[in-house]
């Protein structure tokens, strides 16, 4: 019994381990701001919902009037996944 529950646990270890780190890279045409650590996550879906999370955060922060800001979602390899763009102000009537 003791013998299965380690084994058990080494497997979910190892899961752990190869899952996917996704680094979220903001950039606009005047800025950019690298992610040099990223985020172990379980898949891209949860990588975009992550960056979703970012921007509802930082979008107080940025000033879309000037620029058009988006988070690039990468793999370790540098590889594009998922590109998040910054909404858009619309103009007051």
């Amino acid at each position: 019994m003791r013998a299965s529950k380690l084994i058990a646990q080494t497997e979910k270890s190892d899961e752990r381990l190869n899952m996917p780190r996704y680094h979220f890279h903001m950039k606009s045409k005047q800025s950019k701001i690298p992610d040099d650590s990223g985020q172990v996550l379980n898949s891209t879906w949860e990588a975009y919902l992550r960056a979703k999370e970012i921007v509802r955060k930082c979008i107080q922060y940025v000033d879309l009037d000037d620029e058009q800001w988006i988070i690039n979602i990468a793999n370790d390899a540098g590889e594009a996944e998922v590109v998040v763009m910054f909404p858009k102000r619309t103009p007051m009537v």
